[in-house]
């Protein structure tokens, strides 16, 4: 074989050949461009999209649950407008129930207003559901002259442990701790009875 650049090799029957020939003279094959490198990069781009596909379907999962925790959170809420205490300028309404984000608790969700000359901060205090003694977390602080809006939140695993939850509560009783922030005097309510639905 001779060392021509003016030269190059059958891709099929090795045979030299001119550099431009587009078909070999000893086999007649076409010598159009070599698979050798065209495979990894079809296998490449196919991979790629694979991986695309996977993301995007885990991603659409993951939406589509939390879209569908916020539709039943929705279907659950339980809207209702009771004013259940109303002395001395400080009137609480019951505004309804709720489930809450990805079933940890439920809320009893309530408006504060502040009609008196003072500051006030209200908690809740002796809580119970349907004759259950329940721990809560409740707190508002409300200007003189303002409302707030707050809910009383109820652990569902609390609830669980007295055979409870939110689709079967029936009624809540308690008492508000109404205290002045500048006097620190403190009225505590008679028991309050809810009827949640």
């Amino acid at each position: 074989m001779k060392d021509n650049s003016a030269t190059k090799l059958c891709k099929h029957c090795k045979s030299e050949m001119k550099k431009g020939a587009k078909v070999c003279p000893t086999c007649g094959k076409k010598q159009g461009m070599s698979l050798g490198c065209l495979i990894p990069l079809i296998l490449l781009g196919i991979i790629i999209a694979i991986i695309i596909a996977v993301v995007g379907s885990c991603s659409k999962a993951v939406d589509d649950a939390i879209k569908d925790d916020e539709k039943k959170s929705e279907s659950k809420k339980v809207t209702v407008e009771t004013v259940i205490y109303d002395k001395g300028g400080i009137k609480i309404t019951y505004m309804g129930m709720e489930a809450g984000t990805l079933n940890v608790g439920t809320n009893i969700k309530l408006m504060f207003e502040n009609n008196s000359d003072n500051d006030v901060s209200i908690t809740v205090d002796d809580f119970s559901v349907d004759g259950y003694t329940i721990n809560v977390v409740a707190y508002a602080e409300v200007g003189k002259g303002k409302k707030a809006n707050e809910s009383i939140e109820m652990l569902d695993s609390y609830l669980e442990n007295n055979g409870l939850s939110y689709d079967t509560v029936k009624e809540a009783e308690l008492k508000f701790d109404i205290t002045n922030k500048s006097s620190y005097e403190s009225v505590k309510t008679d028991t309050i009875k809810i009827k949640l639905r």
